[in-house]
């Protein structure tokens, strides 16, 4: 009686313990960085939240982590950029352009700056104006590590804006009027992002 009444608590037990097992496991977190951006000449017209002016970006994004394979050999860190553009409310909303992978090793920095972000809408088949604006996503997901955390980047978006030429003749062609260097924050993901990666060449 004694071994049924064991066998019969470790069914239980083992009913119990499938009962309370989750039905799915939560995905790893992921980063984002959302830089803004603002590309090209804008002519001021009625409604516009930019005035008349030439604007260019450029998005520095540095790897401070020393990651480590098990031979200890160092790791790059790995992260994805793409392009979204934000259009005047009541046009047409563009979708994300395709992303671009990167791999970055310890104390190596990259710049995205207005050129790169034209060519990645252009990957994506983006028809593009003169003047652009949108955020440059950074997304960097769980690396080979113990914890499986994303480790933070260092992004700092650097902002630059002059008159448009000919609008003074004391105003040089490329002399630089006004910057403005921001740090951007990053924030958790809710999901997993998609992998809508660019051609390659």
């Amino acid at each position: 009686m004694e071994i049924r009444r064991l066998v019969s608590l470790a069914s239980v037990a083992a009913a119990l313990a499938v009962s309370v097992t989750p039905a799915f496991s939560a995905p790893l977190p992921w980063l984002s960085y959302a830089a803004k951006f603002v590309c090209g000449s804008e002519n001021a017209v009625p409604d516009v939240t930019i005035v008349s002016g030439r604007y260019r970006t450029v998005v520095n994004i540095h790897n401070p982590h020393y990651l480590m394979d098990p031979t200890g050999l160092p790791v790059p860190l790995t992260f994805f950029k793409k392009v979204a553009v934000a259009l005047p409310q009541g046009e047409q909303v563009l979708r994300p352009s395709c992303k671009q992978q990167e791999l970055l090793l310890a104390d190596h920095a990259l710049a995205v700056n207005c050129g790169n972000i034209r060519k990645l809408l252009a990957l994506s088949g983006v028809t593009i104006s003169n003047y652009i604006e949108g955020f440059v996503v950074i997304e960097v997901p769980p690396q080979p590590s113990e914890d499986n955390v994303p480790p933070e980047l260092d992004v700092v978006a650097v902002y630059t804006a002059r008159h448009r030429t000919g609008m003074s003749p004391d105003v040089k062609d490329y002399d630089v009027q006004s910057i403005d260097v921001e740090e951007v924050t990053p924030r958790s993901i809710i999901g997993t992002p998609d992998l809508d990666l660019c051609p390659t060449d």
